[in-house]
């Protein structure tokens, strides 16, 4: 975050809740893995999404069923669509 204030960076990347509130309490815009990879597939920089979850999941990144469906379905990649 020293660095992210430093430079005036336009993001910081944080998944961890409590460095993610001490960021948004001192006003840095904050993005998670996850919204990365979503914002990465809706340019086109990313072909899919699901993958990228899978592995981080397989690398003990946690991520809860119900946010796994949700950025699948933002990412338009559910079952069925």
């Amino acid at each position: 975050m020293s660095l992210a204030i430093e430079t005036s960076a336009r993001w910081v990347i944080l998944d961890d809740r409590p460095a993610r509130r001490l960021a948004e309490a001192l006003g840095m815009p904050v993005i998670g893995t996850l919204g990365v990879l979503t914002t990465a597939k809706r340019r086109g920089l990313l072909a899919a999404v699901r993958p990228c979850l899978d592995s981080l999941n397989d690398a003990g990144f946690r991520i809860s069923v119900p946010l796994y469906e949700r950025i699948l379905a933002e990412a338009g990649e559910t079952e069925d669509g």
